[in-house]
């Protein structure tokens, strides 16, 4: 419902902008690699999915990190992804962490209710694609979003 055609690059930029406090106080470079991309869909639920994959990225980056943030069009999709120098996952919390409530690390002191992945994937799904996580412990993770490409482009 409610869809329209829109910037995603724009929209990524904008939500880089929004977190730009959270990532400037860790001292992490944001590093944007998008071409123009126009995108056929919900921009307020797109907006979710970014918003919670840069916090995250943002959270789980140390000081001084890097996270790239990156686009482009193939065939008939869409695909962006959010690479981050984080602490990485094991393949036990990759294979859990688009569930509810799950949080991979028990010490999280509530700083999260483990729903943010949950409704990523939903989100994602609602738009009819997918969403895939490489991540290695203490080597990063990168979260790659792939959208259906509806403009014909």
């Amino acid at each position: 419902v409610d869809k329209k055609a829109y910037s995603l690059d724009e929209q990524l930029k904008q939500v880089a902008i929004i977190l730009s406090q959270q990532w400037t106080e860790k001292n992490i470079q944001v590093e944007l690699e998008l071409p123009e991309l126009t995108y056929f869909g919900n921009a307020e639920l797109m907006q979710h999915v970014w918003i919670n994959l840069l916090t995250n990225a943002i959270k789980y980056t140390p000081k001084g990190g890097t996270i790239v943030i990156s686009g482009k069009r193939e065939k008939s999709r869409i695909s962006v992804a959010f690479r981050d120098s984080g602490i990485g996952m094991t393949s036990n919390d990759i294979a859990n962490i688009f569930n509810k409530y799950f949080q991979s690390d028990p010490n999280d002191n509530g700083q999260g209710l483990g729903l943010g992945l949950a409704i990523v994937s939903r989100i994602v799904s609602l738009a009819k694609g997918q969403i895939a996580v490489e991540s290695e412990k203490d080597s990063g993770s990168a979260f790659t979003v792939i959208l259906p490409d509806e403009m014909g482009g």
